[in-house]
């Protein structure tokens, strides 16, 4: 079986200079400063960035799940801080992972969903790829002088392969997409050992890259618990509960999945520790949206996440679609069992934090105003009377789904949010629906007041209509954010 990883090393190519910084000045003479800065880059954190797929809010038992547990998420927000108001810029994968890698809102780069094979991304409004001209989190650290790692699911590119990935700033790629060599791991005959290959690749890059002396950026984007999944007799005992025999149960299958994922997870920070360098390494854990329901035709038979108390799943604009689990380990740094329940953080604020955070990271400031997220790293920390400062987000966000949306009727949101403060007003734009909810107050969506803050409805209105102004307005479903008639 042939490897489709590729690696790109100084040596071997020109480096360019990139808008995130400007070309490096020439090199000093001193001996003694070039030894200063090895020794500063030695001491800068590895970054890893996992995300899981489809994983709901609920799903971890950290967060109040009582189906099933999830032990090695749960000792990573013991280890680290968990934000129980985290959100993702969009409501499906595509979307969410160019604003993690960008720090942009997705529809401004003309990415509303997720990309497909099938030569239909025109029709649904859709670039046929995220613009590698856009500058993203690994050209930043790699400039940085990290050793830039992705493993696993990427969709972003369509027909992507490791070679692909060099033009969005990463230096190593494997399982791009799930594929390499001859295998696949999208095949329900591969999901079994779907997260422990992806896992193994992760760790096997640790190793390689850690023998650099270079401090190291890795995505590892996993594709569990994405449906339709296929646990193995072995994963799906645990939970057959009274299921007859020759049948399955969506609950149960789902279950095995992410209990499956748990397992890797914790054997990844196992071999971290072993390693000794977990207490160097800046670990995000999160999804990249919220859970699928059995209404969504392909993947009904094991489509059984759980967005906990909130309303909505996968695709809504309710909190259920775009808030999501979201924790930090950075030993030394992030305080452990710390849980904010008050900051609002979304995933376009990594690219902004990182910037923040490294040493060595220069960006240009035309690029930084292009930014939708905002600097975070003042909520990793708690000061030293244990309290946890709330963190003021300076700007809104925005969302859109502009394409039904499969589900209860309960779950089918308008086309267009915003959140701004403990506000958040969702809207179709031609008038048909309105509400606003005070989340701070109300964070399952509950309660509609739209008509008691006409004030507070009218600016956050504005605001939403000024952003969606700007944007191309190509593949917008007549159906978007409607609710059924009865017939």
């Amino acid at each position: 079986m042939t490897s489709r990883c590729v690696t790109l090393c100084a040596t071997s190519i020109s480096l360019v200079p990139s808008p995130w910084m400007p070309p490096a000045p020439a090199a000093s003479a001193s001996t003694h400063a070039a030894v200063a800065s090895n020794d500063a880059q030695r001491t800068r954190p590895n970054i890893i960035v996992i995300l899981a797929d489809d994983l709901g809010w609920g799903d971890l038992s950290v967060q109040g799940n009582k189906a099933f547990a999830t032990p090695s998420i749960d000792r990573l927000a013991a280890e680290g801080l968990r934000w129980t108001q985290g959100y993702q810029a969009g409501s499906t994968c595509t979307p969410t992972r160019a604003a993690l890698l960008t720090g942009r809102f997705p529809a401004e780069l003309k990415l509303f969903s997720p990309l497909v094979e099938n030569g239909r991304n025109s029709a649904l409004g859709n670039a046929e790829r995220l613009d590698p001209d856009i500058p993203t989190i690994a050209d930043m650290l790699q400039r940085a002088g990290y050793e830039t790692i992705h493993i696993g699911k990427w969709h972003l590119t369509v027909g992507a392969t490791a070679e692909t990935l060099s033009d969005y700033g990463f230096q190593r790629a494997r399982w791009v997409d799930l594929r390499e060599g001859d295998r696949d791991l999208t095949a329900l005959t591969e999901r079994p050992t779907n997260s422990a290959t992806l896992v193994d690749a992760a760790i096997e890059e640790i190793d390689r890259a850690s023998a650099t002396k270079s401090p190291f950026y890795m995505q590892l984007w996993l594709s569990d618990p994405h449906a339709p999944v296929a646990p193995s007799d072995a994963q799906r005992a645990p939970f057959r509960r009274n299921v007859p025999e020759g049948m399955t149960a969506p609950d149960e299958l789902y279950a095995a999945a992410v209990t499956e994922l748990d397992r890797h997870i914790g054997r990844f920070l196992d071999a971290l520790d072993a390693r000794k360098i977990s207490a160097n390494t800046l670990l995000v854990f999160t999804s990249d949206n919220g859970p699928a329901t059995a209404a969504m035709a392909p993947v009904r038979w094991s489509a059984a996440g759980s967005a906990g108390p909130f309303r909505g799943g996968k695709r809504s604009l309710y909190e259920g679609g775009i808030r999501v689990p979201w924790i930090v380990r950075w030993p030394s740094v992030v305080p452990p069992a710390t849980v904010d329940r008050e900051s609002v953080i979304c995933g376009l604020d990594l690219v902004p934090t990182f910037a923040s955070l490294i040493g060595g990271v220069e960006v240009d400031d035309a690029v930084r105003s292009t930014w939708d997220g905002v600097d975070l790293s003042g909520a990793l920390r708690t000061p030293k009377d244990g309290t946890q400062a709330r963190f003021h987000r300076s700007r809104p966000l925005f969302w859109e789904w502009r394409y039904p949306i499969e589900g209860p009727v309960f779950w089918k949101s308008p086309m267009l949010a915003v959140r701004d403060g403990d506000w958040k007003y969702l809207w179709n734009p031609d008038g048909s629906r309105e509400e606003l909810f005070d989340l701070a107050a109300d964070p399952l969506e509950l309660h509609d007041v739209a008509p008691l803050h006409r004030d507070v409805t009218d600016r956050l209105r504005a605001q939403l209509r000024d952003w969606y102004a700007a944007l191309p307005k190509d593949g917008t479903r007549s159906d978007a954010g409607t609710l059924p008639a009865i017939p």
